[in-house]
């Protein structure tokens, strides 16, 4: 998979997603200052693509502040999808955005693995079968699920 199509799969993930790292609530211009012109960007889905280290970093914005970001290795295995990021690399990135909180594991019956913040206040998910990272203000969650809602209402009008 070429560059250009993993930038376009950051896409459609947040359409619908190592010596510093985003952070959650980080400004577009903290984000530039720490990794320099973005690769790609979306002006209508307010998303900045990254390239740094060993990893693509996609972040969405709201109100100017970081309040997604997904986290993927550049380097692809024979699927063609990132490697995968270790159980060392996904603890720095969440202390990295976790303000200073206490992350709790969540205990679900699934392959992903997710997290909590003790406060409530950003969510966490790595996904097994694509090797993703996302995390996500539960302020972000909320708009994304009444943003769904919405459509679907519109959708099913006159039913």
């Amino acid at each position: 998979m070429k560059i250009a199509q993993i930038i376009a799969t950051l896409f459609v993930v947040f359409g619908c997603v190592l010596p510093s790292y985003a952070r959650i609530n980080e400004t577009r211009q903290e984000c530039i200052a720490r990794y320099g012109q973005p690769v790609a960007a979306d002006n209508e889905t307010h998303l900045l693509v990254f390239m740094k280290g060993s990893f693509l970093i996609g972040i969405n914005f709201f109100e100017d502040k970081a309040d997604k970001i997904l986290f993927r290795k550049v380097t692809q295995d024979i699927l063609e999808k990132g490697e995968e990021i270790s159980d060392d690399e996904i603890q720095i990135l969440l202390k990295a955005n976790g303000a200073g909180k206490e992350w709790r594991k969540i205990k679900t019956i699934s392959i992903d693995r997710q997290w909590i913040t003790n406060d409530g206040s950003i969510y966490a998910k790595y996904y097994t079968m694509s090797n993703n990272l996302i995390l996500i203000t539960t302020a972000s969650s909320k708009r994304e699920a009444e943003a769904e809602k919405s459509k679907d209402e519109k959708r099913l009008e006159g039913f």
